[in-house]
């Protein structure tokens, strides 16, 4: 925990058309968990690290950022679109994930959307601002990446290559 002033507040209104922005691949740190817990051998590494530096650099270019950490990418994005009564439409193509990362999972049977990500944050900017945040996020990570956008109505909606689907808060831990 931690005990501070803050300097600034991210949680400006969003607005329909507003770009969503995974700052690198998600669920390397829950997989690099699980492969230890089941004494798999990989080459996952966690993700875990701090965020400051990355949200510093585009603080003045996004309306809101938050923290891929408990409940993973589907948590995250549903606290969002819930608190701000938004449609959320991913798409899944544009989730950046390593092969390895999604290999372990389904060899587990894990949702990769729920693991934690302590190391990642999802951002949500204007379309004049996306090519900006992009740029400065990708000196970080080379693997972050515009995964959706904000749409008029309600849920989290991933565009897969058979259809869409609601993607639900996790329903428990891993």
């Amino acid at each position: 925990s931690g005990i501070g002033f803050a300097d600034f507040i991210l949680d400006k209104k969003i607005d329909i058309g507003d770009k969503i922005i995974v700052s690198g691949g998600i669920g390397e740190h829950g997989t690099a968990l699980l492969a230890k817990r089941f004494e798999l051998e990989t080459s996952i590494e966690t993700d875990s690290k701090p965020l400051w530096e990355e949200i510093d650099c585009i603080k003045n270019l996004i309306k809101q950022a938050k923290d891929i950490t408990r409940g993973g990418l589907a948590a995250v994005l549903n606290e969002v679109a819930e608190k701000d009564r938004k449609q959320f439409l991913i798409y899944e193509e544009c989730i950046p994930l390593l092969k390895e990362v999604r290999a372990l999972t389904e060899i587990l049977g894990i949702e990769v959307y729920s693991l934690a990500c302590e190391g990642r944050f999802i951002c949500i900017c204007s379309p004049e601002n996306e090519k900006e945040v992009l740029e400065k996020l990708k000196k970080f990570n080379g693997m972050a990446s515009v995964i959706g956008e904000v749409k008029e109505g309600k849920d989290v909606i991933v565009q897969t290559r058979f259809g869409k689907k609601i993607l639900g808060m996790p329903s428990g831990n891993i």
